[in-house]
């Protein structure tokens, strides 16, 4: 498949692409106005799913990542399909993230399981997917659902970043379903990224021990263990960077340098 295999822009994608940049504008304000995020989006998203634009057929499948290693991981994952893998645009994804997001705000969880279902979709191994049904889960006290979205989503990782991230909310949820010693676990591996959630992981994780009745730190590799044995992934599988390497040296064989110079970062291949 190719690694360059992109839509072609037409007027819908301005729209959406507007529609989709007043919408954030409203998500970040101090005060978010869930009807006013879905009045600029819903439209146009009504509008997609109408024409089925991006409908999957029989020729092509239409998908959306965040990175080039995640492009390669679904490939690997997906060997085996013949169809044609094309790439829908950002704001249709980001649409999708902030319409669910709205309606989960409001209580109307159908309407926000409509929009997490067409992200799973096209990102099924994006970590705001993972994010957004885990939480329309939590909010519907479906707790090892909620677990589940990210334990699949950290099952195809390729970013330290995203799973520090990941481990940092699974034990939020992890407490919720009253596994202590497993969200303790996850809340260790969330510190392994200082840029990431750390400052949260820390702060609950002390109050937590404190509070908790026969709770105790854990080190790195006693985490890791508990999880392991649980059957939640602790960070990139051990095969991550070999994988990355042979694509680095696919993509060097097609001349593309702008992806080699990213994969070899991703799996510091000197």
């Amino acid at each position: 498949r190719d690694l360059h295999s992109f839509p072609t822009r037409r007027s819908s994608d301005l729209w959406q692409n507007q529609a989709f940049a007043r919408a954030e504008r409203l998500s970040n304000a101090d005060e978010l106005d869930p009807r006013a995020m879905l009045d600029q989006v819903e439209g146009a998203l009504t509008n997609i799913t109408r024409t089925g634009r991006y409908q999957d057929d029989k020729h092509a499948v239409w998908r959306y990542f965040e990175s080039v290693a995640e492009r390669i991981e679904y490939n690997l994952m997906t060997r085996d399909d013949p169809r044609e893998l094309r790439l829908v645009p950002t704001a249709y994804y980001k649409s999708l993230l902030l319409a669910s997001r709205a309606h989960r705000m409001m209580g109307e969880f159908k309407a926000s399981k409509r929009y997490a279902s067409e992200m799973l979709r096209i990102g099924p191994i994006c970590i705001d997917t993972a994010m957004e049904l885990n939480a329309i889960c939590g909010m519907e006290s479906r707790f090892y659902d909620a677990a589940d979205a990210l334990i699949r989503c950290l099952e195809h990782a390729m970013d330290s970043y995203d799973i520090a991230w990941l481990h940092y909310r699974l034990a939020l949820t992890e407490r919720s379903i009253g596994r202590d010693d497993l969200a303790v676990a996850c809340y260790t591996l969330a510190l392994t990224r200082p840029d990431g959630p750390y400052p949260y992981a820390r702060r609950e994780l002390d109050e937590f021990l404190r509070q908790g009745e026969g709770l105790s730190p854990m080190e790195l590799e006693e985490a890791s263990k508990a999880l392991c044995q649980a059957g939640i992934p602790t960070g990139l599988r051990d095969d991550a960077v070999a994988r990355m390497r042979q694509a680095a040296t696919l993509c060097c064989d097609a001349r593309s340098e702008e992806h080699t110079s990213e994969l070899q970062s991703l799996g510091r291949i000197s």
